[in-house]
């Protein structure tokens, strides 16, 4: 998916060097800026490996290629739902407990 979108913006890259970027180069450069990318987020990234039944990642996989986006970026957005969805429950139990109490 990455690679895909620097090649769709092959021209714009172009015309900032005066001469033809090879698809290796053009590849290394697309890295350099998502780096660059994270760098500029602030925010610390911890990586840890998680075990996932097949019939899962396939479906995960394939709501991913019809979005055209990526697993990770699809699993972040899942966690923060699932936190958010969370926080407001917790939230909601302590408003109930308070209100009983009074």
């Amino acid at each position: 998916m990455f690679y895909k979108n620097i090649l769709t913006h092959k021209k714009t890259y172009l015309h900032k060097f005066e001469h033809k970027l090879s698809f290796n180069k053009l590849i290394k450069l697309g890295r350099r800026m998502a780096r660059n990318k994270m760098a500029r987020n602030k925010e610390e990234i911890k990586a840890f490996t998680v075990n996932f039944p097949k019939s899962i990642v396939e479906d995960i996989d394939l709501i991913c290629s019809s979005e055209y986006i990526t697993r990770t970026s699809w699993l972040l957005r899942a966690a923060r739902e699932l936190l958010n969805k969370e926080r407001l429950k917790r939230t909601e139990d302590l408003i109930a407990k308070i209100s009983e109490e009074k």
